[in-house]
């Protein structure tokens, strides 16, 4: 990359004269970044599981859709879209994920996969959540 490309992101004022996006915007691989904590918090609801046995297994599909503004305050949409049995009593679970400004404007969108070994989900509906 380039420091004229990296403007953009560093430089607010060059970038709202130059780009056309009225300021600076976060890089996408940061937002990329922030997904691991909202997606974690958000599937400790949808389906508590053990992470010991649960492995990143890649994205299907992962778009940046619109600039987000530096400063911006966002929100991460996750639902769990499709779950694939594997044999020796594991999953595949795909998640589909947005983030999203205060206004609804979508910024990135994905489908993140996670591989969920056999003993991922052992014990975690014995219990609700405290």
């Amino acid at each position: 990359m380039t420091a004229r490309a990296n403007r953009i992101h560093l430089d607010p004022e060059r970038a709202a004269r130059e780009a056309g996006y009225g300021g600076a915007i976060v890089q996408g691989f940061f937002q990329v970044s922030h997904l691991i904590k909202l997606s974690g918090e958000a599937m400790r609801s949808l389906l508590p599981f053990d992470t010991n046995h649960a492995l990143n297994y890649g994205f299907d599909r992962l778009r940046f859709v619109r600039p987000m503004p530096v400063g911006a305050r966002f929100r991460a949409r996750v639902r769990i879209a499709e779950v694939t049995p594997k044999p020796g009593d594991s999953f595949l679970l795909k998640e589909a994920l947005q983030l999203e400004l205060e206004d609804g404007t979508v910024t990135l969108a994905a489908d993140w996969l996670f591989f969920l070994g056999p003993r991922a989900l052992a014990g975690t509906f014995d219990a609700p959540p405290a």
